[in-house]
């Protein structure tokens, strides 16, 4: 019985390491100019991004459907929400991608560092990159198609999803021109009342 009890435990552990990553991931972007906090709750093929203010307070929301490749963002204070369509992101030039560049450890992940150059748009980016089944992390970059260059360059790089990048570092030369630096990885069980249009919001009219 023993034996029974600890190969279904076994078991059990190891179907829940193999899920896809669920839970919430805090980072910071920081300019030369400004500095945003964000969260990503992730469930299955749902995830919400929050934009969050210097006193805590939650100023922006998009729900992000990557089964249906939808976009939607939500004004918290005037309560109302509009559809987002995002052309894609185009990259000049031919990128180089170096995946040997090192380790880091960044949120208590043990990272890989990979590099992206692009010498057309002379800029490169360096990549913390966490290990695991981050799997809504490509689909999410691909639906939001943001013009970000540490967005685009990652969409570049072979063998790129199931890992999550930790940190991006955008250089031009050696001006550092935007960071992303992740503060808090942690796994745990989301609600899906999290990815919903709130009832009382309504939708909004141009």
């Amino acid at each position: 019985m023993r034996k029974l009890v600890l190969c279904s435990l076994l078991f059990v552990s190891a179907a829940l390491s193999a899920q896809s990553f669920e839970g919430v991931i805090e980072f910071r972007k920081m300019t030369p100019f400004d500095t945003t906090n964000y969260k990503y709750f992730v469930k299955g093929n749902n995830v919400r991004i929050e934009e969050v203010g210097s006193k805590g307070k939650v100023t922006g929301v998009m729900l992000v459907d990557l089964a249906g490749k939808k976009v939607t963002a939500l004004n918290m204070d005037r309560k109302l929400f509009m559809d987002v369509d995002n052309k894609p992101a185009s990259v000049t030039g031919k990128p180089e991608v170096n995946k040997k560049a090192g380790n880091k450890k960044v949120a208590g992940a043990d990272c890989k560092i990979w590099t992206v150059k692009n010498a057309a748009e002379n800029t490169e980016v360096t990549y913390a990159v966490a290990p695991g089944k981050y799997d809504f992390f490509v689909p999410l970059l691909k639906t939001l198609n943001r013009k970000d260059k540490s967005a685009a360059y990652f969409l570049q790089i072979p063998d790129n999803s199931s890992v999550f990048p930790a940190e991006a570092i955008e250089k031009s030369g050696k001006e550092v021109k935007m960071s992303l630096v992740t503060s808090k990885i942690e796994k745990k069980p989301v609600e899906s009342s999290l990815f919903q249009v709130p009832k009382d919001f309504q939708k909004y009219q141009k």
